[in-house]
């Protein structure tokens, strides 16, 4: 075994873990650790700069690998072979989905929440989608490929 939990952490900085492993957000792990929303962004980025809250971090990552042999790369390369599959099957609904999973994994979409009443927009030959209203947009411009 990668080693015992911490005994630096208190129960709150070890919600912080916990949360933190599911979501790779800081700032929504701190809330549902139970700290303030006002300073959850500050408090998040504090607590991963913590050297006990690392420590535990990395030694439950650890125990994650171990146990399954695998990791957020391994997520990542195969949203990547997804995405290609999805493009050489021309599904553009699939690919949605799948760039969609991509980016959640590497930390760059985050589910729509109640504080985050945007969501997120995703962007395919030039139509924008996910807006609020549930209409399509089209964007004028050049088409950069995923």
């Amino acid at each position: 075994m990668p080693g015992k939990q911490s005994d630096d952490l208190d129960p709150q900085r070890m919600r912080f873990v916990e949360e933190y492993l599911k979501t790779s957000d800081a700032t929504r792990s701190a809330i549902a650790a139970g700290y303030a929303p006002k300073s959850a962004k500050t408090r998040g980025w504090k607590l991963l700069q913590q050297e006990p809250v690392k420590a535990e971090l990395d030694r439950r990552k650890a125990e994650i690998r171990e146990k399954t042999g695998r990791d957020i790369e391994d997520a990542i390369k195969e949203a990547d072979e997804a995405i290609k599959f999805c493009k050489d099957n021309k599904n553009p609904m699939a690919l949605t989905k799948a760039i969609e999973h991509k980016h959640k994994l590497e930390g760059f979409l985050k589910d729509k929440t109640p504080g985050n009443a945007q969501g997120f927009v995703i962007q395919i030959n030039g139509v924008d989608f996910g807006r609020q209203d549930g209409a399509a947009k089209v964007i004028e411009g050049p088409v950069v490929d995923a």
